[in-house]
């Protein structure tokens, strides 16, 4: 993701008001042990570590794009159990074995190339858990349509290949967004389907809920959480 303070708020405000990143976060907590190390591939501004992070002994968050990253530094500050890592995956990885791996929505080259899951296998104790799209994000538009096959197979394509045993679910969830008004509202679907203003604006006067003072798109999505069991 092309992070730009404009987006990085829009984020940060879907993260606070919709079903994500609550919804695999929940499925995960059972998982962790209060001495775990905790890695998020392409972690961007720390949803799940803001979530998980009282369950584990530190959370590290390899990220390579600064914006979100300095995000991640103010929320280091107030809890010294975060870490952020800056860089990319695999190259600036420390030499740390961590007891729990995690990556959402980060990109083929992460989660479907099979030299990266072998090495996230490598850095990895006991569980691998990665969120993979299932079908398109589209605000209800109908204007994106998802590849076939869907990331997701494509990871399970890749751990199948390896002999890998894992488990896939299917998640049905909100990501919405918040917005202020529909100026706001106009702007955000403009950007997030690269459609025209008024395109945009006729959008969000069929989907846009009224929200306390603001307005709400809802984003009904579907992705795969996919957990791997070590040995």
């Amino acid at each position: 993701m092309n992070w730009t303070r404009e987006r990085l708020y829009w984020y940060l405000k879907a993260g606070e008001r919709s079903e994500y990143p609550r919804v695999f976060t929940e499925k995960i907590k059972p998982f962790l042990k209060k001495e775990d190390r905790v890695l998020d591939i392409g972690s961007g501004p720390g949803l799940f570590a803001r979530e998980l992070v009282s369950y584990v002994k530190i959370f590290y968050n390899l990220e390579p794009e600064e914006l979100p990253r300095n995000y991640l530094e103010k929320m280091a500050k107030d809890n010294g159990k975060i870490k952020t890592i800056p860089g990319s995956w695999p190259q600036e990885i420390p030499e740390i074995i961590f007891d729990v791996t995690i990556s959402s929505f980060s990109g083929s080259g992460v989660m479907v190339n099979q030299g990266s899951l072998e090495k996230i296998i490598e850095k990895t104790k006991r569980h691998i858990f990665l969120v993979a799209p299932a079908g398109p994000k589209d605000f209800g538009a109908g204007l994106e349509k998802a590849t076939s096959p869907l990331p997701y197979e494509n990871t399970e394509a890749a751990l199948n290949n390896l002999g890998l045993n894992y488990q896939v679910e299917l998640i049905l969830f909100d990501f919405g967004q918040p917005v202020k008004d529909m100026e706001e509202a106009t702007a955000f679907l403009a950007q997030q389907l690269k459609i025209s203003p008024q395109m945009a604006r006729n959008h969000a006067g069929r989907i846009a809920l009224r929200d306390g003072d603001g307005l709400y798109l809802p984003n009904s999505r579907k992705s795969a959480l996919i957990r791997i069991d070590l040995p």
